[in-house]
């Protein structure tokens, strides 16, 4: 399971996100504390990095049923 924190929160994801599958996509900014994309990202990894932030943004609107 991956663990994604965001502040003093907490949030469990059954499945590892796609963009987080390939090194060379991604890389983590310390200072910002989040994943920025690289050039490389594939059109899946850039929806599924999406998916992941707007998920950690909105997590009532968007929790899979």
């Amino acid at each position: 399971m991956a663990k994604a924190e965001r502040n003093d929160k907490v949030m469990i994801f059954d499945n590892r996100p796609l963009f987080l599958e390939n090194p060379e996509w991604y890389t983590y900014d310390v200072y910002e504390g989040k994943y920025k994309l690289t050039d490389k990202a594939t059109k899946e990894a850039r929806k599924s990095y999406e998916k992941f932030y707007k998920r950690l943004e909105e997590p009532e609107e968007t929790a899979e049923k």
